[in-house]
This record gives structure tokens, sequence and C-alpha cells, in this order.
């Protein structure tokens, strides 16, 4: 069974990809980026997502497989997640990785120092003051 890291690098190589790819197809079916921005936005973000779910399924990547409650998820249903994690392209990716690494910091400072981990960001609570 891969890493959690492996697994978030797959990711954010597949959803660079994803995104170069519907970049360049993007360009050439709609060279003009001014003309209806909007719906090239949509257009974008549906090619992204198509580009997701023919990775994940030609591929035969498995990204749910360490979420809680995976068994009871059907394989296409897994497959699905999978293509919009990666459709979703990068940054969501890297915002995950940050959440990943951020609450990996806050397990090891309560190991090593016997507090409770807190979500980052997140102010330690108040005790009682004085004596």
């Amino acid at each position: 069974m891969p890493s959690e890291a492996d697994t978030l690098v797959l990711l954010a190589a597949l959803a660079s990809a994803a995104e170069r790819a519907t970049e360049i197809a993007l360009n050439a079916l709609w060279p003009d980026p001014k003309r209806m921005p909007g719906l090239r936005r949509l257009a974008a973000t549906a090619m992204c997502a198509l580009a997701g779910l023919v990775m994940a399924a030609g591929l035969q990547i498995d990204l749910a497989a360490g979420l809680p409650g995976y068994d009871a998820l059907a394989h296409w249903q897994r497959l699905a997640l999978t293509a919009l994690l990666i459709g979703g392209g990068a940054a969501p990716v890297h915002e995950l990785v940050r959440y990943v690494e951020e609450r990996k910091r806050a397990l090891q400072a309560q190991a090593a120092g016997g507090g409770q981990a807190r979500p980052a960001g997140t102010a330690p609570p108040d005790g009682p003051s004085g004596p």
C-alpha cells in the first residue's frame, strides 16, 4: 500500500497533467480567452473533470483507499472521487498537502510534549488564571 506522501505526489502530478492537457486543448479549441470568459471557464472545468475521469479510469487509480468508510463505497464512487480529486487541479491538492503537513506537525508536537493536537490556526484553550 502506498504511503500518504506517495499518494499526494501522484495526485499532484496527475492534477497538474490534467490542467496542462486542458489548457492545451482549450487554447486549440477556444483561441480567444476574452470571448465569453464565463463559458470558457465552465468549459475548462468540464474538460479538467473529464481529463481526471479518463486518467482515473485508464490507470485504475483509487485514491479513496485511505478514507474512512472506504468499504461502503462502490467502485464507481471511488473512481468518481478520484476523478474529482485529479480534475480539481493542482491548487486544491496543494491545500490538501499543506493540511496534511500541518496535521502531522501537530501530532508530532503532541507526541513530544504530551499535549493535545489542535488544528492549525486555533488558539489553545484558556485555562484558569491566577493561583
